[in-house]
């Protein structure tokens, strides 16, 4: 551990400080069928570690320690085109399931193009997030999303309205 580490607060820390490795692994499979239809397929599984969530050592003190939950996440989206000029459908699905805690992310966007050479579009989405944190899969968010792609990256902002505020339904953040 350290001792005396003071810096301009001058404030004592204990000599338990302690961090913990953590480690993600996914995989992405991408397949461009044709100039009109494209697939990529996700699974990734986080914290493979577990690490505990503490910064003090449990057996020092009455320090308690907390284990974060493994998360693994499920991703589908498609790009299905309309006609040769390149606009486009692609519809996306994203579930995390963690612990007991699942959430579901479903939306749709519009591909938009802004050149002739198709390099550079813009994409216009809107999205719904349902987040389950007992027995019941609720819906929490509606998203709105706006993406530049600017040849092989995209640039994207998004905005969510939390239903809970709106309805009063949902579970919130």
């Amino acid at each position: 551990g350290v001792s005396e580490y003071n810096l301009g607060t001058l404030e004592t820390l204990p000599e338990n400080i302690r961090s913990y490795a953590n480690l993600n692994l996914g995989l992405l499979y991408t397949a461009d069928v044709n100039d009109n239809f494209a697939l990529n397929a996700g699974v990734a599984i986080h914290n493979l570690t577990s690490p505990d969530i503490t910064f003090f050592d449990p057996t020092v003190g009455d320090s308690s320690t907390a284990e974060i939950f493994q998360r693994f996440s499920f991703q589908l989206s498609t790009r299905i085109g309309i006609g040769q000029n390149g606009f486009a459908l692609i519809p996306r699905v994203l579930y995390n399931i963690q612990g007991p805690y699942s959430r579901l992310n479903t939306g749709l966007n519009l591909r938009i193009p802004i050149s002739d050479d198709n390099y550079y579009a813009v994409q216009l989405g809107g999205w719904l997030r349902m987040a389950q944190a007992s027995e019941n899969l609720a819906q929490e968010s509606l998203i709105a999303l706006v993406a530049f792609e600017l040849k092989s990256f995209n640039l994207g902002f998004s905005y969510d309205m939390d239903l809970k505020e709106v309805s009063g339904t949902g579970i919130g953040h």
